[in-house]
């Protein structure tokens, strides 16, 4: 509102002394317009718009700054949440990304102990079955040994058992032998005694000359002929006797032979069972060495996860208020000049040229 002192080169003394006495009312209004033609009312209402537009123009410039100041305030504070919200989005991926490194290194721990316990597992059935081929394999060579003194016991006895009827039929053959030899003896005593009793029947009968010497040679010559067959048939006894002798002899020969044999083939057959029973032991301890699991090995660990690069923020352009618009001034029409232009208006139809 324009201050009534200060100094207006478009006022007038009239519209001055009326604002300074306060004396501003409708009917000094109705009585300025009368003498000044309506000027006053125009100057006044003027006055009116300039200062509402002046109003106006501080409300609408106030109202700017504050709305500049509020929205700076409002985009700062949005780039504080966005800041804040950026950082808590990237603190989250940071924290998904160490909770997936992590469980990803717990699954590799996992796999690596369940690897882990089945090659021990897989060890200690190696060892317990190398112990059980161990075992089995003593024991298959304690049978075999077994195996083998039977063979040699059985084979031992029927060697002494054949010789023991080697020597009993050797002995019951020089039994034979000796029996046949004192059956020849006995025989050869009867005959002698029988032709010394023919001679003394002969000489009894008390024949002399050459029919005594014809008898006698007659005698003789029967029991030469008995003694002869007795001898005959004690060397042909005698010789069928050391002929079976040979015999049994070449068939002990024989026997033994085979009994060696026997013994050779027995110990081959057991040197040939202990091989194979080396080699079972040894498929079996390839078998069970082929079910042994290779010592598994940890694979790399996972990389572990890097911080997430963090946003670069451009500070908020603060904005600055423009000056102030040009002030209204209201347009005033001088109340001198319009008195007497108004004066002279009504006093013209008065004045005659």
């Amino acid at each position: 509102m324009n201050n009534p002192y200060e100094f207006n080169p478009k006022g007038s003394f009239i519209d001055d002394q009326l604002a300074v006495s306060g004396v501003e009312n409708n009917i000094l209004g109705f009585v300025a317009d009368v003498f000044t033609g309506g000027a006053y009312s125009r100057n006044k209402y003027n006055a009116k718009v300039a200062d509402e537009n002046n109003r106006a123009q501080d409300a609408a410039y106030k109202f700017e700054g504050e709305e500049l100041e509020r929205v700076y305030e409002h985009e700062k504070e949005g780039l504080q949440i966005l800041k804040k919200n950026t950082e808590t989005n990237l603190k989250f991926q940071e924290d998904e990304r160490q909770q997936t490194w992590n469980y990803g290194m717990g699954i590799r721990d996992y796999e690596f102990n369940e690897e882990l316990r089945a090659y021990e597992q897989s060890k200690t059935q190696f060892t317990q079955q190398t112990g059980f081929n161990e075992i089995a394999e003593g024991f298959s060579t304690l049978q075999q040994d077994r195996y083998l003194m039977e063979q040699q016991i059985s084979l031992a006895l029927d060697k002494k058992r054949n010789y023991l009827d080697y020597v009993t039929t050797v002995h019951g053959l020089s039994l034979q032998k000796r029996k046949t030899k004192q059956a020849a003896a006995a025989q050869q005593r009867e005959i002698n005694i029988a032709e010394m009793k023919a001679r003394g029947t002969a000489s009894a009968r008390g024949q002399v000359g050459r029919s005594m010497v014809k008898n006698l040679q007659a005698i003789s010559a029967e029991y030469d002929a008995k003694e002869r067959n007795i001898i005959d048939a004690l060397m042909v006894d005698t010789a069928k006797i050391d002929l079976d002798v040979v015999s049994r002899q070449q068939q002990l020969n024989m026997e033994e032979f085979a009994f060696n044999m026997t013994s050779n083939n027995l110990l081959a057959s057991d040197q040939f069972s202990r091989k194979q029973l080396q080699m079972q032991r040894l498929q079996a301890d390839i078998e069970a060495e082929a079910s042994l699991m290779l010592k598994p090995g940890q694979v790399p660990p996972l990389p572990v996860p890097i911080v997430l690069p963090r946003p670069e923020y451009q500070e908020l352009y603060e904005p600055r208020q423009g000056p102030k618009g040009a002030r209204s001034i209201a347009a005033r029409e001088g109340l001198g000049a319009a008195f007497v232009q108004t004066a002279f208006s009504y006093a013209a139809p008065f004045i005659k040229p």
